[in-house]
């Protein structure tokens, strides 16, 4: 039967674009979420599995421990600028006066520590990660250790008689004191034999020179 009425025509033709428009809305209920599995799927298998490959690929990573001094390193390098003062003791005795037996007691110091340094420089030649002036402290401190050596410089070469030998003898007690302590906590990291046997004989004579200067100090 044909549909000749221009109101039947116009219904048929309506059923039909309703019945599209229906398959239509229903295909694109269907599709986000297929899409949408599919983008998570692909951000899953292309997402980073560290910091490092979101980085440049020519760009390199550093850590923190690479650029940072081991507190070995650090104690190596405390060291050699503790010898490096300690050694060069005697030459006070340039421009001040003191009794034979205060200069006997100083002359061992400036030995020992003039060995030290020049052995912890041939120890480290090739090792350029240990500089020894890179040691870098707190501003505060820094400040607080020029401060101190110059009162202490002051104090010496204003003295004289007695007072300049207690003055000297003391200073180098306390520095004896110090260095003493720092190689028994360097010889007790040191993984290395030959190394950590050095830094107990250097630590046993540098106790041997304050023993003989703490006796001096307390008879003057």
């Amino acid at each position: 039967m044909k549909l000749k009425h221009p109101f039947f025509v116009f219904l048929a033709v309506f059923i039909v674009s309703f019945l599209q428009s229906c398959t239509l809305r229903e295909s694109k209920k269907i599709a986000p979420n297929k899409g949408a599995a599919t983008v998570r799927a692909e951000k899953k298998s292309h997402s980073p599995s560290s910091y490092s490959d979101v980085l440049p690929k020519d760009q390199p990573t550093t850590s923190i421990a690479s650029t940072q001094p081991s507190d070995l390193q650090a104690g190596y390098a405390l060291l050699i600028q503790l010898a490096s003062q300690l050694r060069r003791v005697d030459q006070i005795f340039i421009l001040k006066t003191a009794s034979a037996e205060v200069e006997d007691a100083i002359t061992p110091v400036s030995e020992l520590f003039t060995e030290v340094e020049k052995e912890l420089r041939s120890w480290f030649r090739n090792q350029p990660a240990l500089a020894w002036n890179g040691l870098v402290l707190p501003a505060v401190e820094t400040e607080t250790r020029k401060s101190l050596e110059k009162i202490r410089t002051s104090e010496l070469l204003s003295a004289t008689g007695k007072v300049f030998e207690k003055r000297l003898l003391a200073s180098q007690d306390e520095g004896l004191a110090y260095a003493s302590a720092l190689m028994a906590q360097i010889a007790a990291t040191e993984t290395t034999t030959a190394r950590k046997t050095k830094l107990r004989e250097w630590q046993k004579l540098a106790d041997a020179a304050r023993s003989t200067i703490s006796t001096l100090l307390f008879a003057l």
